[in-house]
């Protein structure tokens, strides 16, 4: 794309800002670069590296820890990667992309979640509470 010169604004019969006309030269030049770079970027966001806080965000999680636990608990989780020293660790996008697509879709009305936490709630007060074990207090 070649941004017309003056003096083709003045032999088109129009007249235009040159302060227009290099913005849109520029937002063009970018529009066409960003259409034949997305092929290429659609290679480059399958081998992305998500971090913890990308990870965190894109599962809706709050700690780093809940990403262990999930790690822990599902065996179908992807495993980390490392990516320098020791404690640098990342996820594959494809891979954290698959593994969410397989989870089962699940339908709720507010009142199901509600229900649902109630239950949980009562069922960990039920482990949680003390025991005697046959004395009386």
């Amino acid at each position: 794309m070649t941004c017309p010169s003056s003096v083709d604004r003045v032999a088109a019969g129009r007249t235009v800002s040159s302060a227009n006309t290099s913005t849109r030269c520029i937002s063009g030049a970018i529009n066409m670069r960003s259409s034949v770079t997305n092929s290429a970027n659609a290679t480059d966001r399958e081998s992305e590296v998500l971090t913890f806080s990308v990870l965190l965000t894109l599962l809706g999680r709050r700690s780093r820890q809940s990403i262990y636990d999930l790690m822990r608990r599902d065996p179908s989780f992807p495993r980390p990667r490392q990516l320098g020293s020791e404690f640098s660790i990342g996820w594959l996008r494809v891979e954290v992309m698959q593994w969410l697509n397989s989870r089962p879709r699940v339908e709720l009305n507010g009142l199901d979640a509600v229900e649902r936490r109630r239950r949980a709630s009562n069922a960990r007060n039920a482990t949680n509470s003390p025991k005697t074990h046959g004395r009386m207090s």
